[in-house]
């Protein structure tokens, strides 16, 4: 039962990322300015569940400036994948 759960997770997360990557192709098309309003909108929020996402495992927010270093986007995707701590005593 938890394959099923994972298998549709993941097949809603695709659908949703290839729905919202249309979007943002056709806004880029139609109007620049809403593709630029459209990225900024959605760049904070963003940034925010990531370091939600590393405080979740013990890790500080800063740990994302590691996708300026080259390969530094594998640890951090790592990092964003693997089990939460269940206490989360230090960030709340």
């Amino acid at each position: 039962m938890a394959t099923l759960k994972v298998v549709a997770s993941g097949l809603s997360i695709g659908i949703f990322s290839f729905l919202l990557s249309l979007f943002f192709f056709i806004a880029m098309l139609l109007s620049p300015f809403l593709y630029i309003v459209a990225i900024l909108g959605l760049f904070i929020p963003t940034l925010a569940a990531g370091i939600r996402r590393l405080h979740d495992g013990g890790r500080s927010g800063w740990s994302l400036l590691w996708a300026f270093v080259p390969f530094g986007a594998f640890f951090i995707l790592f990092w964003l994948v693997s089990e939460g701590n269940a206490k989360g005593e230090k960030y709340n």
